[in-house]
C-alpha cells in the first residue's frame, strides 16, 4: 500500500485544486483532505475503475469514468515512478483480464482474426511491398541467376532454343523485359516464366501443339506472367514466414539470396484462377497487337484440356497453370469481341515453326 501521498485534487466543481492526501491499495484509492478528514463525496474509488494519462511529466488520475474528479502527481514526487508502473500494469491486467473473461467462442474468434491478419500480412501485404522495392534491373539480374541455377539440372536443346528464340524475336511481347526462350529436353508437358524475362518450354509441350498460333499464345501467356511480375510475386508469397524472418534479420539485402534458395519452386508454382485468366486475356491482346490470330489461345487451351483426358499423364502445365472450362469460355468471348480484328499471314513464323516441329514431331 502507498500511504500519505500528497496530491493536488480537482473536484470537478472548482477550477482551482485543493491539497489532499491519498492512500492506494491493490483494490481502492482512499482520498483525504489535508487535515486528515475524508472528503464527503467519493472517499473510496475502485482502483480498476480509475483512468490515467501522462502530460508534461505529470500523472493525471481520473477517479471515475468522467473527466472529474481527478488528482495530479508531479514527476518530482518520490512515488511518481512507482505509481506510474502500477497504473500501466493495471491497464495491461485490465485488458488481459477482460479478454480471459470472454466466452470460449469469442476467444476462438479473436484467435482466428489474429491468425488471419498475420497470414494476410505474410501472404499479401509483405510480398506486395517487397515486390515494389525490387527494381526491373534487380529482378532481371535475379532472374538470370535463377535461370543459370535451373540449367545446371536441365538439358537444353540448343538448336530448338535458337529456333524458338528466333520465333519469339518476330513478336512484340514486352516493353519492359527482354524475353528469352529456352527449350528444355523434357517429355513432361510444361512451361514456366522466370522473373525478369526468361521463358522455359519443355520439348514435350511443343510436341502436342498443332500450329504456330498455339506457340504465340503460349509465349503471350508466359510473357504476361513476366510483364505483370506474377512469377516474382508468387515466389515471394510462397516464402511466407521465411521472408518475414529474412527482412527482420537481414533487411532487403537478404531477400535476393532467399529467392535464389527457393528458385526450384518456380517449376511447381501454381497461379490463381484470376492470374491465369489475366495471362490468357493479356496474352490474346499481345497476339492481336502482333496481328496473329488470337484463336490460337483457344486452340491451345482446348488442346491441352483434351490431352489431359488421353495419353499424357505428365501434364504438369495443367497443375501449375490451372485449366478450367471457364478459361476456354473467356477466350471464346474475347474472340467474338475481336472477330473483326486485322490478322496477317506470318510466313516467317510458319517457317520457323516448321523447323521446330521437325525437331519435336507430334507425339502419338
Amino acid at each position: 500500500m502507498i500511504n500519505q501521498l500528497s496530491v493536488l485534487f480537482y473536484d470537478g466543481n472548482r477550477s482551482l485544486p485543493r491539497k489532499a492526501r491519498i492512500e492506494i491499495s491493490d483494490q481502492n484509492i482512499y482520498l483525504f483532505d489535508e487535515d486528515g478528514d475524508q472528503f464527503d463525496k467519493g472517499i473510496i474509488f475502485p482502483f480498476n475503475k480509475c483512468r490515467h494519462s501522462f502530460l508534461e511529466n505529470k500523472l493525471f488520475v481520473y477517479l471515475d469514468t468522467s473527466p472529474s474528479p481527478y488528482f495530479v502527481i508531479d514527476q518530482s514526487n518520490p512515488f511518481y515512478e512507482e505509481l506510474s508502473k502500477k497504473f500501466r500494469h493495471q491497464t495491461f491486467l485490465g485488458w488481459y483480464g477482460k479478454l480471459l473473461q470472454q466466452k470460449w467462442i469469442t476467444l476462438c474468434l479473436v484467435l482466428i482474426i489474429i491468425i488471419s491478419a498475420f497470414y494476410f500480412i505474410l501472404t499479401g501485404i509483405l510480398p506486395a511491398a517487397t515486390v515494389r522495392l525490387i527494381s526491373i534491373t534487380q529482378e532481371s539480374s535475379l532472374g538470370e541467376k535463377i535461370y543459370r541455377s535451373i540449367l545446371t539440372e536441365s538439358k537444353v536443346d540448343s538448336t530448338a532454343t535458337i529456333q524458338a528464340q528466333h520465333f519469339a524475336d518476330q513478336l512484340k511481347l514486352s516493353n519492359k523485359y527482354k524475353i528469352s526462350v529456352t527449350v528444355v529436353k523434357e517429355d513432361e508437358i510444361n512451361a514456366y516464366a522466370l522473373p525478369g524475362g526468361h521463358i522455359l518450354i519443355n520439348s514435350g509441350l511443343l510436341k502436342i501443339m498443332n500450329h504456330p498460333e498455339e506457340l504465340v499464345a503460349l509465349l503471350g501467356h508466359e510473357s504476361t506472367h513476366i510483364n505483370k511480375r506474377h512469377s516474382l510475386k508468387g515466389l515471394i508469397s510462397k516464402m511466407g514466414l521465411s521472408l518475414f524472418q529474412t527482412i527482420a534479420l537481414s533487411g532487403m539485402g537478404g531477400v535476393g539470396d532467399l529467392i535464389l534458395k527457393n528458385a526450384s519452386d518456380l517449376q511447381q508454382l501454381s497461379f490463381s484462377r484470376s492470374l491465369e485468366q489475366e495471362a490468357d486475356s493479356d496474352g490474346m491482346k499481345l497476339m492481336l497487337e502482333n496481328k496473329v490470330d488470337p484463336a490460337g489461345m483457344k486452340d491451345l487451351l482446348t488442346h491441352l484440356q483434351q490431352s489431359v483426358k488421353t495419353s499424357f499423364p505428365n501434364l504438369s502445365f495443367i497443375s501449375t497453370h490451372p485449366l478450367t472450362q471457364e478459361r476456354i469460355d473467356d477466350a471464346i468471348k474475347l474472340l467474338q469481341k475481336h472477330k473483326n480484328a486485322a490478322i496477317q499471314k506470318q510466313p516467317e513464323l510458319d517457317q520457323i515453326w516448321g523447323l521446330l516441329k521437325k525437331r519435336s514431331p507430334k507425339a502419338h
